[in-house]
């Protein structure tokens, strides 16, 4: 009889769990084949409730597919959109969300230019209210570019810096902002079929946009790309403090 009610636990549980995993797939299935209409401006709902703004100058997006991956600390959410030029799909923006279990959260960005074409696109994110900023530049901060063995001279520098968003002396946003970084890949086919893939950086871009207005303040960062390439940013953003001030040194 002990026996009877320990297997009908399990297959309770087993049947729930059943019923989970139907629902979860359902609903990645619905999102995969639905079609969106091409838009010259569309809007992604961030963890604060804000809405990130995207555009691609000149070129139309089409959102095809979001998906979600969970860490141990950590969650993903990745959006991609193809790029339409006179309906012909130019490449595509991927948009990666990464929200980690303290409320800060990544903002990575992505556009591959498979055509030979130079295009570029721009995210904006909005911060509402009567605030004033601060930007601490990186690049007053000296690099020592050193050799690596295997891949050489790394020839990236910090990102374009730190930026404090206060209200009434309160603390409304924290955000480290990186450069424009533009990639070519490199691949070497073998005889086996088997292939080697690398990135060979391009350029790195310094570009940063900040408006405010009556609004508030509008932090825009563009992804420049001449073609056949990957040009890529990112984002954190914490409405706590990212550094203790005696352990940032460039905070003069």
């Amino acid at each position: 009889m002990l026996k009877r009610k320990i297997w009908c636990k399990i297959l309770c549980s087993m049947l729930v769990i059943m019923i989970l995993n139907s629902f979860s797939l359902n609903r990645t299935g619905d999102d995969e084949y639905k079609i969106y209409e091409p838009s010259e401006r569309v809007s992604l709902a961030l963890p604060n409730s804000t809405q990130l703004h995207l555009e691609a100058n000149g070129l139309l997006l089409q959102k095809t597919t979001s998906s979600y991956k969970t860490y141990i600390r950590s969650m993903d959410q990745t959006t991609v959109y193809n790029l339409f030029e006179d309906g012909v799909n130019m490449g595509s923006i991927k948009v990666t969300v990464r929200e980690i279990d303290n409320g800060d959260f990544f903002i990575f960005t992505q556009l591959q230019n498979k055509s030979s074409k130079g295009c570029s696109a721009t995210i904006s994110y909005p911060i509402s209210g009567n605030v004033r900023y601060d930007l601490i530049d990186f690049e007053r901060q000296e690099i020592q570019h050193e050799h690596d063995n295997v891949s050489g001279v790394d020839p990236t520098t910090y990102p374009i810096g730190l930026l404090k968003v206060k209200e009434n002396e309160n603390l409304v946003t924290n955000m480290m902002i990186s450069r424009n970084y533009v990639t070519k890949e490199l691949i070497k086919k073998y005889e086996n079929g088997d292939k080697s893939v690398v990135r060979e950086l391009t350029s790195e871009n310094k570009s940063l946009e900040l408006i405010k207005d009556n609004k508030g303040l509008t932090v825009t960062l563009p992804l420049h790309s001449v073609g056949n390439d990957l040009s890529e940013n990112w984002m954190l953003v914490s409405q706590e403090p990212l550094f203790k001030k005696n352990k940032l040194s460039m905070n003069g």
